[in-house]
């Protein structure tokens, strides 16, 4: 599943899964689906972009697509986030986890992908524990398949999480990880490690090493500054 690196709502990590498309009755063969115009209505028309959703559900249903049909329900989750509706968040993401185990691989990246969402409400309530075992079982699939991105963004996302918990060592080690992932993957002058470069400033801004932290937000300033010239 492909995710916006750097912006860490729910709502936008998730949208990015979408497959391409328009209303089902404009529907032309097999090469669009609702997925895609949803995503480019997010979220400046949030109420159609909704509504495209939900009639993309019977849609992927009735073909047996259950990868789109689960994203199509991530993504729901993704505009009630959006919106501030948090229970009905958890909803839909509970219920993308639950459909995609029910009829899915476990090695299928959107299985990965509802349990990453279902990582982040555990964060979100607080069940550190929890979450990181979801993290950890969507890294396991995304090594798999070998989709750089999102192991660097689940790897982030553990680090945070350890953060939260408490443990400051394991937090930086996986934060290191993910900058190690990037840089193997993208380059050094790469939006995506200039990300880890902030994530790093963060993480040492937070433990009061504002040295370190100065370093590591210069060197994201630099590298975004070469990118934006190149």
């Amino acid at each position: 599943m492909k995710r916006f690196i750097f912006l860490l709502p729910c709502c936008l990590l998730l949208l990015t899964a979408c497959s391409s498309t328009d209303q089902p009755k404009d529907l032309v063969g097999d090469e669009v689906g609702p997925l895609d115009i949803a995503f480019t209505l997010f979220p400046q028309k949030i109420d159609s972009c909704i509504l495209l959703l939900e009639q993309g559900l019977p849609y992927y249903e009735s073909r047996g697509d259950w990868v789109n049909y689960i994203n199509c329900i991530n993504a729901l989750g993704s505009c009630a986030y959006y919106q501030g509706d948090y229970a009905q968040w958890i909803d839909f993401t509970e219920r993308a986890l639950i459909e995609a185990k029910q009829k899915l691989e476990k090695d299928n990246d959107a299985y990965s992908s509802a349990l990453y969402n279902q990582a982040r409400v555990f964060t979100v309530m607080g069940d550190y524990d929890r979450s990181i075992q979801m993290y950890e079982q969507a890294l396991q699939i995304e090594e798999t398949n070998g989709t750089p991105a999102g192991i660097a963004a689940t790897m982030s996302n553990i680090g945070r999480t350890l953060l939260n918990k408490g443990d400051f060592s394991a937090s930086l080690e996986y934060s290191h990880k993910a900058l190690d992932e990037r840089r193997r993957s993208f380059g050094e002058i790469s939006d995506q490690v200039s990300y880890s470069y902030f994530e790093l400033g963060q993480l040492q801004t937070k433990l009061e090493q504002k040295d370190s932290a100065r370093v590591y937000f210069e060197r994201c300033i630099q590298l975004l500054s070469i990118d934006s010239i190149g």
